[in-house]
C-alpha cells in the first residue's frame, strides 16, 4: 500500500513537470492528459484530451484505442468529447 501511494507522488511530480513542458510545447498535451487519466483525474484529462484534440497533435481512433482510456470508454463525458471531434 505504501509503495502505490509513493508510485503515486511520484507519477503527480511527473505530471507537474509535464505541466511546464507543456507550456513551452502545446504539442505534448496529449502525454498529460493520459498521465491524469491514468491517475483517475477526470476532468484535468479531459481538458487536455480536448485540447490535444482542439489543435489536432491527437487522432480519435488512436484515443479510443490507447489502453491510457480504457476506464473512460463508456463515461458519458468522455464520449461527448469524442463525438464533439468526430
Amino acid at each position: 500500500m505504501a509503495r502505490k501511494k509513493q508510485d503515486e507522488n511520484l507519477f503527480e511530480q511527473a505530471l507537474e513537470k509535464w505541466e511546464k513542458v507543456y507550456e513551452i510545447n502545446p504539442k505534448k498535451l496529449y502525454n498529460l492528459s493520459c498521465g491524469y487519466a491514468l491517475l483517475g483525474k477526470k476532468e484535468q484529462a479531459l481538458h487536455y484530451l480536448e485540447e490535444s484534440l482542439k489543435n489536432k497533435t491527437i487522432e480519435i481512433d488512436f484515443v479510443i484505442n490507447d489502453d491510457d482510456w480504457k476506464n473512460y470508454l463508456a463515461d458519458k463525458d468522455f464520449i461527448d468529447l469524442i463525438d464533439k471531434y468526430r
